[in-house]
């Protein structure tokens, strides 16, 4: 199981410690509002959105989305994680979320004995 914290992704991405890691709601613009989980890399202009497992700039165009990310705060309820953004906005994820995205992404002698073996716990 991948650890749902910030060091789980300095760690994946290889993030020097120079750069200090906050949660952040990402709030994309395209054709309508869609909020997802981010992690801002502070100072850098850069994010990572999670959901995608992948970096992303905050002042340029990305294939006619427009990112916008906003600092946010972790709580956990029960099952869940909510994330208050510093615009007012939270975001409500199973505290699965990150594993559900990176599972199948890291080594583990799971995957290695069967590799097409689906992850039934969503």
């Amino acid at each position: 199981m991948v650890k749902n914290n910030l060091t789980f992704f300095r760690n994946y991405f290889k993030i020097p410690r120079k750069y200090k890691l906050s949660w952040c709601v990402i709030v994309v613009y395209n054709d309508e509002r869609k909020m997802r989980l981010g992690v801002n890399l502070v100072g850098s202009g850069k994010i990572i959105d999670v959901a995608k497992g992948e970096f992303a700039r905050l002042d340029s165009d990305h294939s006619s989305d427009t990112y916008m990310a906003f600092n946010a705060v972790r709580k956990s309820r029960g099952d869940f994680f909510e994330y208050h953004a510093s615009n007012g906005s939270v975001l409500t994820l199973p505290k699965t979320f990150v594993d559900d995205v990176f599972y199948k992404k890291i080594y583990s002698e799971e995957l290695m004995n069967d590799p097409l073996k689906i992850k039934e716990e969503y």
